[in-house]
C-alpha cells in the first residue's frame, strides 16, 4: 500500500462527500479560532495591565506587546466550498495538495494556526 500512495498524484472524490467534509472542517476551524481569539484578548489584557502597573510605579515600560493575533482562515474553506457548489460534475479530482487541505485539514497555514490555538487556549493563571 505504501508504494501505491507514494505514486498517487490525483484522487477522485464524490463532490457531496467532499462538501460535507469541508463544511465540517470549517465549523471546527471557526470553533478553534473563537477559542484562540478569546485567549489572545485575555493575554493582551493581562499584558496591558502589567504595563499600566509599571507606569504607575514610574518604571521604564516597553511600548509594545509582543503577541501574535490568531487569524481566521474560514474564507479558505468558504472559497473551496463555493467552487465545489459551482462544479457541475458529481465527482471531482483533487491533487495531493488539495486533498491534504480539503480532506485532511492540513493547509499551508495550519501549523502556525494550531500553535497559536494551543498557546492561547491554555488555562491562564
Amino acid at each position: 500500500m505504501e508504494s501505491m500512495t507514494s505514486n498517487l498524484k490525483m484522487v477522485k472524490i464524490n463532490k457531496a462527500r467532499l462538501l460535507a467534509k469541508l463544511r465540517e472542517n470549517r465549523e471546527e476551524h471557526v470553533r478553534l479560532f473563537n477559542e484562540a481569539i478569546e485567549g489572545y484578548y485575555d493575554a493582551f489584557t493581562t499584558a496591558l495591565k502589567q504595563k499600566l502597573e509599571q507606569v504607575a510605579r514610574r518604571e521604564e515600560v516597553s511600548h509594545t506587546i509582543d503577541l501574535d493575533r490568531p487569524r481566521n482562515y474560514a474564507d479558505s474553506y468558504s472559497r473551496a466550498i463555493s467552487m465545489l457548489e459551482w462544479e457541475e460534475d458529481e465527482v471531482v479530482t483533487l491533487s495531493v495538495r488539495d486533498f491534504n487541505s480539503y480532506v485532511l485539514d492540513d493547509w499551508a497555514w495550519a501549523r502556525e494556526f494550531k500553535h497559536l490555538h494551543k498557546n492561547y487556549s491554555l488555562p491562564r493563571s
